[in-house]
């Protein structure tokens, strides 16, 4: 099977690139009206018996080349029917009306048989429309829906099919009869009676038809001149746009900020919905105290207001209940938390030759928190897939790439939440895109512009990957480690579920890191891996610079290769300065060590080797590790550390400690022979692992009887654990 779905996918992309040559082409092989509905309903059938892909688990999308959305107000537009479209054509200056005669098939797009007002039919593609859970396929489109497509793009479908494509959200837009541009061919004797209206929407919201009740209301107000009527119809309205996730319109029919000197209990409520959902809690509380002191008989009043008070502090403070998030998570495997976000000590300004960057304003200490932000958007995928789960894939024919599970599906949810919720855009669309360039025009018809591949560009380069909560992916990364020895970090920190943080965007790469991420749901929590004063540019690296998964020269530069820049870190400037032979004599080193400790000699003997073969690593070494930190070194240190404890060595364990800390860059006292108190001088490079050479420092002054060390050993190892899982407070979890 995967030899004939290989085969099938390479034919599909091949037809996509080919399709070029036919542009402008106007075909004379359309189907006809019968032929499209059999080809429907062969499609209908296929998708239920899994026989539409050449693969039954693999739901695959294809992305076209880019092309900019329409920025035309509609009436500006001419009108074009099926017949006049050329291939592989974006018709400028253009708009066709569409009328569905079939019903909706969700595949990788929506799609539904269309006519024209001159009877001949086509495919019509919907791409990136919202998810199932918030909008069914037969909500967005069904037999009877009328639809203006702007500026329709004509193409040849991976199938070889011809069908109209529609990229943007902002191309598609819906006609009821009280539209102008609705085709007259099509026009019923429609009543225009505000109150029949009315009550359809309300017979829609009582049925949970809610984007119909939106039709319906919108037909009222459009009907209606009575303020009166025209209040409680907002209101209405009001309660289905929160239904539907549109908060920025469920604000605006709520009525806020202006309720008038007898607000309405319903206006009140549903503004303080709409403003929790769109994360601006110091509006929302505001706005919840007005509702509690003017209807203190309203049972929600309350428990909302103190809902969002708790969010205001979250946000204000910084101090959260990181036991409940973590347990939010664990009893419901669902990472949709309910938290604000909190922005430490930080500003955004320009860093040279990086674009836009992080920086602090204020000094912090080692473990301090940064950031801990709420996902704009978060696409999860289950670490152990259901069996028969789909797998969603997202392909670019044209430059031969994939996006797979939660890069696929993270687009579409990015597009959508623009689209539906704009005063959210700017957080998003302002981040770095690479070299596409956009359209200036952000409304048009009173109606947000939505760049899809604008969408696409930003998420591509600014996703995060990401676990359900890092505290148990460290758990289980600590168990696999006992079981089958130390696992690559590149390996460790793959996931496919996936996420933007569009402040956590800002944090630039560097090898050298100065900041860990860790994840609770869909919360990333920033913290300091080293003391950092006032205005450091802060870094995360995109890529773990682990050379021993990939010991060839460059290596580090290929994996950040899709982020379109060259590492130059002190990390990578060395390697590029080492000569072949001493690489070459490195990884010789490090085979030597992995064969030493897992060869089954007794420990004594084995420490000897280690200790041999460490000395011959560093020697390889001319900068000082406080320099450039010794990447290949570090893990057999700690190894070392390790199996002295375990012989009941306290001082050699300690020593061996201490180097460890001193290949990653840190300076450290009071690990020796000397009398000093135990102390870190200088922090260094972080790894995972340092809470293991923590413990192990912990346990060797333990059985030193050195009880005040130990306490030092011990606050640091929980500074270790907060940076590495995000907290502290859950570890009887």
């Amino acid at each position: 099977m995967e030899d004939a779905w290989a085969a099938g996918l390479e034919a599909q992309k091949t037809i996509l690139r080919e399709a070029e040559r036919r542009k402008g082409e106007k075909p004379n092989d359309l189907k006809s009206r019968e032929e499209s509905l059999r080809w429907f309903s062969k499609s209908v059938r296929d998708a239920i018996f899994g026989e539409d892909t050449w693969h039954p688990l693999v739901r695959l999308s294809f992305l076209t080349p880019t092309y900019p959305p329409c920025t035309t107000p509609l009436a500006q537009l001419e009108p074009i029917t099926i017949e006049d479209l050329g291939l592989e054509t974006h018709h400028r200056g253009r708009y066709i009306a569409l009328r569905a005669i079939t019903p909706p098939l969700q595949k990788d797009t929506v799609v539904a048989i269309a006519e024209d007002v001159l009877d001949r039919v086509t495919i019509l593609q919907l791409c990136l429309q919202e998810e199932e859970g918030v909008r069914t396929a037969g909500d967005i489109i069904n037999v009877g829906t009328v639809v203006l497509v702007k500026e329709p793009f004509f193409k040849i479908t991976e199938t070889g099919d011809y069908a109209l494509r529609v990229d943007h959200p902002s191309d598609l837009i819906y006609a009821s009869e009280l539209n102008e541009l609705y085709p007259r061919e099509w026009r019923q004797d429609v009543p225009t009676d505000a109150k029949m209206y009315k009550v359809a929407g309300d017979l829609a919201m009582g049925n949970n038809k809610y984007w119909k009740a939106i039709e319906a209301y919108t037909n009222a107000l459009v009907s209606s001149t009575d303020p009166d009527a025209i209040a409680i119809i907002k209101r209405n309205r009001s309660l289905a746009y929160l239904k539907t996730h549109q908060f920025d319109a469920a604000l605006l029919d709520s009525g806020y900020p202006n309720f008038g000197p007898k607000p309405s209990e319903k206006a009140l409520f549903r503004a303080g919905e709409a403003l929790y959902s769109l994360q601006r809690f110091e509006e929302c509380r505001q706005v919840l105290e007005t509702l509690h002191t003017e209807y203190p008989q309203n049972p929600l009043a309350k428990p909302k207001l103190e809902r969002a008070q708790n969010r205001y502090v979250e946000m204000d403070t910084g101090v959260y209940n990181f036991k409940a998030m973590q347990r939010d998570v664990h009893d419901h495997n669902a990472p949709d938390l309910d938290y604000a976000t909190y922005i430490g000590p930080v500003e955004i300004r320009e860093s040279i030759g990086k674009g836009r960057g992080l920086f602090l304003t204020e000094y912090v200490k080692a473990g301090a928190l940064i950031l801990c932000e709420k996902a704009f958007a978060r696409a999860h995928v289950p670490q152990t897939p259901e069996p028969g789960s789909i797998t969603t894939m997202l392909i670019d024919p044209f430059k031969d790439i994939r996006h797979v599970h939660g890069q696929a599906e993270l687009q579409q949810m990015v597009t959508q939440k623009i689209y539906t919720n704009p005063s959210l855009a700017s957080r998003f669309t302002t981040l770095h895109c690479g070299t596409y360039e956009t359209v200036n025009e952000s409304v048009v018809d009173e109606t947000p512009v939505v760049d899809a591949f604008l969408a696409h560009a930003i998420t591509w380069l600014n996703m995060f990957a990401c676990p359900i909560s890092s505290l148990h992916s460290h758990r289980q990364d600590m168990e696999e480690e006992t079981r089958q020895g130390p696992t690559p970090l590149s390996i460790l920190h793959g996931r496919h579920s996936v996420g933007i943080w569009t402040h956590a965007s800002y944090l630039n790469h560097s090898c050298t890191s100065n900041t860990r991420r860790s994840f609770i749901g869909d919360m990333m929590i920033v913290r300091a891996t080293r003391d950092l004063d006032a205005g450091t540019e802060l870094s995360f690296w995109y890529q773990v610079p682990d050379f021993q998964l990939s010991p060839t020269r460059g290596s580090q530069q290929e994996r950040l290769q899709s982020w379109g820049f060259t590492c130059t870190c002190a990390i990578c400037q060395d390697e590029n300065h080492t000569t072949t032979a001493t690489l070459e004599e490195r990884m010789r080193i490090i085979v030597g060590l992995k064969r030493a400790y897992f060869a089954p000699t007794e420990d004594k003997t084995k420490t000897q080797i280690i200790k041999r073969q460490l000395k011959a690593l560093n020697a390889t070494y001319t900068q000082p590790a406080e320099d450039v930190p010794r990447l290949l070194v570090w893990q057999s240190q700690l190894e070392l550390a390790q199996l002295y404890i375990k012989r009941q060595k306290p001082e050699k364990a300690l020593n061996a400690a201490r180097e460890f800390f001193t290949s990653l860059g840190y300076r450290v006292v009071g690990l020796d022979a000397t009398t000093s108190r135990f102390e870190i001088l200088r922090w260094g490079l972080f790894q995972d692992r340092s809470i293991q050479a923590f413990f192990v420092i912990y346990n060797a002054f333990l059985e030193l009887q050195d009880w005040q060390n130990a306490k030092v050993a011990a606050k640091y190892a929980m500074t270790a654990v907060k940076v590495v899982v995000g907290e502290d407070d859950s570890l009887g979890l």
